[in-house]
């Protein structure tokens, strides 16, 4: 990679972990879990449409555009230009990510919502960005699995922008 992308792909990261730091400092992650949440838990986390539509669907479009990856290396799908060991590289990369990231999570003091005891949990709220404080519940829930198919995906990106800039525009959107 060039110097001069890297440094390109560095500001990107920093200017994009900007918004993430500043939500977590303005404690608004908390305030938004109370509009879904109560005393009682969260009405819609075994909801049939929250848990299979777009829990499990969320999984499994997510391993379908997996399976187009590896497609995709075997052959390139919609005109893709990148060389078959740049479409492999994605795809590997890709795995890795889907790989790391759980490890990351398992790692994770930050227990999910529901195991706060403002939501009927034992444990107290905690940001996740405090690693290694643990605050009295299970933990292993952070990033949640939606961020690490956000993270997996991310990947595109990169594979694609310098053959394909526009398609790597959209697949980032």
């Amino acid at each position: 990679m060039a110097p001069s992308l890297f440094k390109r792909d560095l500001g990107i990261a920093v200017a994009a972990l900007v918004p993430v730091v500043a939500w977590d400092a303005s404690g608004l992650d908390l305030a938004v879990q109370r509009l879904f949440g109560s005393a009682d838990g969260f009405a819609w986390r075994s909801h049939w449409f929250t848990s299979l539509v777009l829990h499990q669907g969320g999984r499994a479009l997510a391993w379908v555009v997996v399976a187009l990856l590896a497609l995709n290396v075997v052959k390139p799908l919609l005109g893709c230009a990148l060389t078959r060991g740049e479409r492999l590289r994605w795809l590997l990369v890709t795995l890795v990510v889907f790989a790391v990231v759980p490890l990351v999570k398992d790692a994770s003091a930050t227990s999910c919502p529901w195991s706060l005891a403002e939501f009927g949990g034992n444990a107290s709220y905690v940001s996740h960005w405090r690693w290694g404080v643990g605050d009295g519940g299970p933990g292993r829930c952070f990033p949640s699995g939606h961020a690490t198919s956000a993270a997996a995906f991310f990947t595109g990106w990169f594979a694609l922008r310098r053959q394909h800039p526009r398609a790597a525009r959209l697949w980032l959107a």
